[in-house]
């Protein structure tokens, strides 16, 4: 009877294991990245809504492009677009979208499109 094992059989199972191996480590990047797009993405969000809620309540609904200050949304800019709705209804359609620069320095961006109803202000009780 022999023991051991030959070398043939130590190379397989060598290679068994760096596939295996190699493939967790695929499986970790890919999912650290994912992980980073869905942050990206759910800041983007959360700032594009702040700012079509600053704009509702402001009441003075104006187009502008602005860069975000933020380290976790590289590159990032901030564009609202106000354009007229309905003008018997006095009715605006603002459009914010807000965008970065991704993964491999691809531009990325998300947007929120809502229609503002102009009313004068409350005064007085």
């Amino acid at each position: 009877m022999r023991q051991g094992v030959t070398l043939v059989e130590v190379l397989v199972s060598v290679t068994i294991l760096a596939l295996g191996l190699v493939s967790g480590v695929n499986c970790l990047a890919t999912a650290l990245s994912c992980n980073q797009r869905a942050d990206h993405l759910a800041i983007a969000t959360a700032l594009a809504q702040s700012e079509v809620e600053t704009q509702r309540s402001s009441g003075n609904l104006s187009s502008s492009t602005t860069v975000i200050g933020n380290p976790l949304l590289p590159n990032g800019q901030l564009t609202d677009t106000v354009t007229d709705y309905n003008t018997a209804l006095n009715c605006k359609r603002l459009q914010v979208t807000v965008k970065w620069r991704g993964r491999r320095g691809q531009w990325e961006n998300i947007g929120l499109d809502t229609i503002v109803f102009l009313r004068a202000k409350h005064v007085g009780g």
